[in-house]
């Protein structure tokens, strides 16, 4: 029975609210504050887009009413806290419409909206607080772009739910039976059905408008009916044919089924979705692996869903069922698009952030590989998914995913206990110096800033002739100061040279060298070694060289073609490398991209702060012309895609590992996006982002730890990909006249009743049997399986509770020969019974917990006949 615990909540909002009729901006800040991330920008008649400034008190009450309950209701709670209203945040909202979420606004934009609009609307809140509505006010305010008869009178009913009532699709049906079946949008009509309700209902309105919700809930639902409701709930987005219709969300997340022919009697719809939906609610939903094949037309209409893609088909039998699915696919994390409001440089059909869950063996591990290939290699996976398939595909696929490890485009890290943000970031390490002996302490990167800054430093395959995929940046200061001429001698004929010539060619090894040179290598100091071996060994073709002109500037940018060489046929310097010199005679001040410290004056040092993109984009900034070929605004997307694969997340300790980089890892706060954001490393003090090329890409395993125990600021910034167990996948092999699918259901349905789904058993533990071709060899290698690792995992699972075990396998229905746990006499004749052993008080106190597993079972074909018995 509900207790409508939103109404008291709605009604001191209503009062509340009333004051900010003058303070439109701060109402728009406190929604951002609590939470509310989409819908707050407005667009200008050149389409730029800046923060929205003026809003009215219906639209503040269905921005909440867009979300799901959940979310609603975290909302209504940091509102309540934030504005200091001392009220319980509301329970429910039964009785309470919901906002359509493209639909949320009772006004346009503001290239589309006249001075009066958002006024007017305020003006008949007040009206309606009072109960003095002026129909001719209510009626112009009909004619607002975006404000229909229902949201109107749905709002209305917000701020007074005793006094208005939603005339919408949920209660029309409940009407029609009061007479009010025709119903024309207008102050008249609308008055008129309040007057009868304060007259002849029995109940309050917010009463009387659950209790149409709920009926409406029992009428008919077919195909006919859901294509009728997803018009009104996605206008003009459908697309389709007379075999599917395809719709988008708000946020541009395409869903579609298949009407039929006779959509008027199909009772049942498969509505096609990018994420697999809470198993709560939806019990009957099909994966579709990319590879997996589907309806044809999701091509054409929609093609996120389309072959190629990951999809899941849920199925839905009522409108209640139709709406739930709405509601979650429109408030859950992204699985293929991302927010349209995102600057379009985060736009992708990845998430960027996500995690596969699920129970052990089900292919959690092995699905990154696939994945990683997806996300890194777009256009080389869509051409294999043509021209491969079954176990060919998948040793292309291992192939190329080994290929992108080896260009450590991808990266796999395992967490653990003991890991550690020194090991994830970075970390202060101690190491013996080989030529001092003494101890010196250095900064190493973890994993994560390796892969990221490996990521920012990607340039996209439209750059210049000669820069490499991840061009590394140094600085090189060519002769002394006053040495213009020399410097641009060798500037001019491409050319990059410093000196110490007396070490003579440093590609001759050091104890083939003249007795003179290594003498003269021997006294130079450790610093000035490192600059002659980063010039000749480290420095690669394809980097870039930023040539100093003082402290602050940098007067030439080149990019290196050639290795090392030594030349000393000439006055000058030997040390030298080719290098095409882009820019020259610049002036190109570099501190904003030094994090505003100035370039010292050692040779040759890599500059690890700054990447290419980072470059082009300041060069640009500062009016410096860029040379012909070169993107004048490096697109982040266009670079090719890094990922890094964290398996068992879940195993680490996540505050610690991630520590202050949790929050850029959120697309809104990564490099390049409109809320981007950096944080000061601790040890190496740089300035540190996310790039949008990188995606982090987790595994999970649920009998471990459940998704609810996991860290929440983790949670809020991944999606969540669950993978359960597909018995399908063993589809018609048996072993000891037993189908492998069949046995597998009916084991995770018994471990499911007694523990829960995320302790099921995978199908990956089987997978090795679709590849043995005898029988002998089938039944030799279930027998394996079951006793070092099906067996092993139940006892972990139950707490070596061999009574709950031996149900699992259906071990009570065999005879005692056939279990595979053995219990009382059939673990031995002679076993004594607990009165034996104990006095009579103590034994009729205890649970005989003495077990054997048999050994025998495991090649006996009754003991696994036995399971699906």
């Amino acid at each position: 029975m509900s207790d409508y615990s939103w109404v008291p909540v709605f009604t001191s909002i209503a009062d509340w609210i009333a004051d900010y009729q003058d303070r439109q901006p701060e109402l728009v800040e406190i929604l951002r504050a609590i939470g509310v991330d989409k819908g707050l920008e407005d667009e200008l008649e050149d389409g730029s887009k800046v923060p929205l400034t003026e809003i009215d008190p219906f639209t503040f009450f269905a921005t909440f009413m867009k979300y799901g309950v959940d979310k609603r209701r975290d909302l209504f709670e940091a509102l309540l806290k934030r504005v200091g209203l001392n009220i319980p945040a509301p329970r429910d909202f039964d009785g309470v419409p919901s906002a359509q979420p493209l639909k949320v606004w009772l006004f346009p934009y503001a290239k589309s909206r006249t001075p009066e609009m958002v006024p007017s609307l305020w003006e008949l809140f007040f009206q309606a607080r009072a109960d003095k509505i002026d129909g001719d006010l209510f009626d112009e305010i009909l004619k607002i772009p975006h404000t229909g008869f229902a949201k109107l009178t749905e709002c209305l009913f917000y701020i007074e739910p005793t006094r208005y009532f939603p005339v919408d699709a949920q209660t029309s049906p409940w009407l029609a039976k009061q007479g009010f079946e025709k119903f024309s949008p207008s102050w008249a009509n609308y008055s008129k059905l309040l007057d009868w309700l304060a007259t002849n209902a029995k109940d309050a309105h917010y009463v009387i408008s659950h209790v149409a919700w709920m009926e409406n809930q029992g009428r008919d639902f077919n195909a006919e009916s859901a294509l009728v409701y997803l018009d009104e709930r996605y206008p003009g987005t459908r697309s389709g044919t007379i075999h599917l219709s395809a719709f988008k969300t708000d946020t541009n997340r395409e869903l579609a089924f298949d009407q039929g022919k006779n959509p008027g009697r199909k009772r049942k719809i498969n509505v096609f979705v990018d994420a697999r939906p809470p198993e709560d609610n939806f019990q009957q939903v099909e994966e579709y692996l990319p590879s997996d094949g589907r309806n044809h037309h999701l091509k054409s209409h929609a093609p996120s869903l389309a072959i190629g893609k990951q999809a899941y088909a849920v199925e839905v039998v009522s409108q209640e069922m139709l709406d739930a699915l709405c509601d979650w696919y429109e408030n859950s994390p992204d699985s293929v698009s991302q927010v349209k409001e995102e600057p379009e440089a985060l736009v992708t059909q990845y998430p960027l952030n996500q995690i596969l869950y699920g129970p052990p063996g089900t292919g959690k591990t092995f699905a990154t590989t696939e994945l990683a290939v997806q996300i890194a290699d777009p256009q080389w996976y869509a051409a294999s998914l043509k021209q491969y398939e079954g176990p060919r595909l998948q040793q292309e696929l291992k192939r190329r995913y080994d290929e992108l490890v080896a260009d450590q485009r991808v990266l796999f890290t395992t967490f653990h206990q003991s890991f550690s943000y020194e090991d994830f970031i970075e970390g202060i390490r101690a190491r013996t110096n080989d030529e001092s002996k003494q101890i010196e302490y250095y900064i190493e990167d973890g994993v994560f800033k390796r892969i990221a800054l490996a990521a920012s430093r990607a340039t996209s395959a439209d750059q210049l002739t000669g820069l490499s995929a991840e061009p590394k940046i140094w600085k090189i200061s060519i002769g002394e100061k006053h040495e213009v001429d020399l410097r641009n001698i060798y500037l001019t004929r491409g050319e990059a040279r410093i000196g110490w010539n007396d070490t003579g060619d440093l590609d001759i090894a050091y104890d083939s060298r003249k007795a003179e040179q290594q003498a003269y290598w021997d006294k130079l100091s450790d610093q000035t070694k490192n600059t002659i071996t980063y010039f000749q060994n480290d420095i690669r073709r394809g980097d870039v060289l930023l040539c100093l002109k003082d402290q602050n500037t940098v007067q030439a940018v080149g990019i290196v073609t050639g290795d090392y060489y030594f030349d000393a046929s000439e006055d000058g310097y030997a040390h030298a490398r080719k290098v095409n010199w882009i820019l020259r005679d610049i002036n190109f001040n570099i501190l904003s991209l030094n994090s505003n410290r100035v370039l010292v004056q050692k040779a040759v040092y890599p500059l690890e702060r700054m990447t290419w993109n980072d470059i082009v984009l300041e060069l640009k900034h500062q009016g410096i012309p860029l040379p012909a070929g070169l993107t004048e605004q490096p697109h982040p997307q266009a670079s090719p895609n890094y990922v890094l694969i964290i398996d068992e997340i879940n195993r680490g300790n996540i505050s610690r590992i991630f520590g202050e980089l949790i929050t850029l890892l959120e697309p809104s706060k990564r490099k390049g996006a409109h809320d981007e954001r950096s944080a000061t490393l601790p040890c190496s003090k740089d300035e540190f982002s996310v790039p949008a090329n990188l995606y982090v890409v987790g595994t999970m395993n649920t009998a471990d730890k459940s998704l609810a125990q996991l860290d929440l600021a983790l949670r809020r910034r991944f999606s969540f990909v669950e993978m359960l167990p597909k018995p399908s996948s063993l589809r018609g092999v048996q072993v000891f006249g037993v189908d492998l699918e069949h046995m597998l259901s009916r084991i995770n349905q018994r471990i499911e009743a007694l523990l829960d789904h995320e302790h099921m058993i995978g199908h990956s533990y089987f997978m090795l049997l679709l590849e043995l071709k005898e029988e002998a060899e089938r039944q030799q290698q279930i027998a394996s399986i079951f006793k070092d690792k099906l067996l092993p995992l139940l006892q972990e699972y139950f707490f070596d509770d061999h009574q709950r075990i031996g149900w699992v396998l259906n071990d009570p229905v065999k005879e005692e020969r056939h279990r595979f746990v053995l219990t009382g006499k059939a673990l031995n004749p002679n076993l004594s019974n607990l009165s034996d052993l104990f006095p009579q008080e103590i034994a009729e106190q205890l649970f005989d917990r003495r077990y054997r597993v048999n050994a025998k079972a495991f090649a006996c074909a009754e003991a696994y006949q036995g399971i699906v018995a």
